[in-house]
C-alpha cells in the first residue's frame, strides 16, 4: 500500500500523540512511584531515568519506523518504493545520531549523562548580640519564651501575637520615672549586659514608688552581670552607667550636718568621700560611721560629741558632751554637695525590715525636707555613692 501524503499526516499526528501522552506520563510519574525507581527518589535519579527513558523511546520510535519502511518495500509503486527506503535511512540515521550523541555527552563528561547535585553548604546566620543594657523580664529566670504574664494588662513593648501578654525583652539605658506596661509592677527579674569593648557597665535600683524624687521601698543597687531576682514591685528604675576611671565622675561628694552645709554661716560639720575612694561599683558606707569632721568650725563640744554609744571614738572622754549631739551622719544628716556625676542613695528599713531609699543625682541643701527616712524608722541607714557617667 502506498504511503501518500495523507498517511504521512497521519503517522504525524500519531506521533504528536505519544509525545503529548509521554508528556502527560511524566507529570503523572512525578507523584505516581515508576519501575526501577526507589520510593523517594531524587531529582537526579528522576533526569536519569527519564534521560535513559527518552533513548529508548527514540529507539523504538526508529525501531517502527524503520519497520513501516521495510513494508513499504514490498509495494510494487516506483515512488512509494522510494519513500520507504527514504523512511528506513531516517530510522537508522536518527538511531545512529540518538547513540553518537549519547557516546558524545558520556565522552566529554559522564557526570552529563548521570548528574548528581552536590548539596549547597549549611548557611548558619550568626545570631547577633544581645545590646547592651539593663533588660526586665516577667519572670525570675530572665527567659525570653516564658517572658509572659497571664494576669497582665497588654500594651508597651507588646508583640505577643495572640497572646496579648507575651512580650520581649529590650534594653534599658536611662532612668525611668515610670516603668511601661505591662512591666510596671511585675517585674521578677532583671539581665544587666555590659559592653566591655566600649566601657559600657550598668546598673540599677528599682523603686516601688513611680517618681524617682520620692522615697520608698526600693532594690539595694543591681551591679552584676547576667540575671537577678527582683524583690519589689517595681514601678521606677534608677538605671545608670558605672564609671570605671578613678577621677573621672568628678571631685566625690560631702555631706554636711546641717541644711546648706557648705555655706560658712550654716557651722556644719562635714564628712568627705574624694572620688578616688569611691571603688566600683559603689561606695558602700555606714551612715554611723560617717563622722564629721569640725576643723575650723565654731561648734561647743556638746554639739560634736555623744556621751554614750559614741561611734567616733569620743565616748568617756574628759569633754563636753551630749547624747543629742551630731557626730554623724546618721545622727545628723542636714545636706550633700554632689561635685561631679555621682548617685547617692539614702538607706533605712521600714516597719517590715525592707529597703527604703531615696536617691539624688544633685545637691540636696535640705534634707529634713526629704522623704528619705522610712515610715516607722528612726535612723538612717545606709549611703551608697556610685559613680556615673
Amino acid at each position: 500500500m502506498p504511503i501518500n501524503r495523507t498517511n504521512k499526516h497521519l503517522l504525524f499526528s500519531i506521533f504528536i500523540f505519544l509525545f503529548l501522552f509521554l508528556s502527560a506520563s511524566f507529570v503523572l510519574a512525578l507523584e505516581v512511584p515508576l519501575p526501577g525507581l526507589g520510593d523517594d527518589p531524587t531529582l537526579p535519579e528522576y533526569i536519569i531515568y527519564f534521560f535513559k527513558f527518552g533513548i529508548s523511546v527514540a529507539g523504538i520510535l526508529a525501531l517502527i519506523s524503520f519497520t513501516i519502511g521495510a513494508i513499504g518495500l514490498i509495494n510494487p509503486n516506483i515512488e512509494a518504493h522510494n519513500d520507504a527506503k527514504d523512511r528506513m535511512k531516517g530510522a537508522v540515521l536518527g538511531l545512529v545520531l540518538t547513540l553518537a550523541s549519547f557516546i558524545i555527552i558520556n565522552t566529554i563528561n559522564p557526570a552529563l549523562t548521570t548528574p548528581t547535585f552536590t548539596p549547597l553548604p549549611e548557611v548558619t546566620i550568626p545570631t547577633p548580640p544581645p545590646q547592651p543594657g539593663v533588660y526586665y523580664y516577667l519572670n525570675s529566670d530572665c527567659s525570653d519564651e516564658n517572658n509572659s504574664s497571664g494576669d497582665n494588662p497588654s500594651g508597651g513593648n507588646n508583640s505577643g501575637g495572640d497572646n496579648p501578654s507575651a512580650v520581649i525583652a529590650s534594653p534599658h539605658t536611662s532612668s525611668q520615672d515610670e516603668i511601661e506596661s505591662p512591666f510596671k509592677g511585675n517585674i521578677k527579674g532583671v539581665k544587666i549586659i555590659n559592653d566591655a569593648e566600649n566601657k559600657l557597665y550598668y546598673g540599677v535600683i528599682f523603686h516601688k514608688i513611680t517618681g524617682l524624687e520620692n522615697g520608698g521601698a526600693c532594690s539595694l543597687p543591681i551591679t552584676d552581670e547576667g540575671c537577678q531576682p527582683v524583690n519589689i514591685r517595681a514601678s521606677a528604675a534608677d538605671i545608670f552607667t558605672l564609671n570605671e576611671n578613678p577621677g573621672a565622675s568628678g571631685d566625690g561628694v560631702t555631706f554636711y550636718s546641717e541644711p546648706y552645709g557648705w555655706n560658712t554661716g550654716a557651722r556644719a560639720g562635714f564628712f568627705s568621700v574624694p572620688d578616688d575612694v569611691i571603688i566600683l561599683p559603689y561606695f558602700p558606707g555606714n551612715s554611723y560611721r560617717m563622722c564629721f569632721d569640725y576643723t575650723n568650725i565654731d561648734r561647743p563640744d556638746s554639739y560634736k560629741y555623744m556621751c554614750t554609744n559614741s561611734n567616733c571614738g569620743y565616748e568617756n572622754r574628759n569633754i563636753n558632751c551630749s547624747n543629742t549631739a551630731c557626730e554623724t551622719f546618721q545622727d545628723c544628716p542636714g545636706s550633700i554637695k554632689i561635685r561631679g556625676d555621682y548617685l547617692v542613695g539614702l538607706y533605712s528599713k521600714d516597719l517590715l525590715l525592707q529597703d527604703y531609699c531615696q536617691t539624688f543625682t544633685q545637691d540636696v541643701p535640705n534634707l529634713n525636707a526629704q522623704p528619705m527616712i522610712a515610715s516607722g524608722a528612726v535612723i538612717l541607714d545606709k549611703v551608697y555613692i556610685i559613680p556615673t557617667k
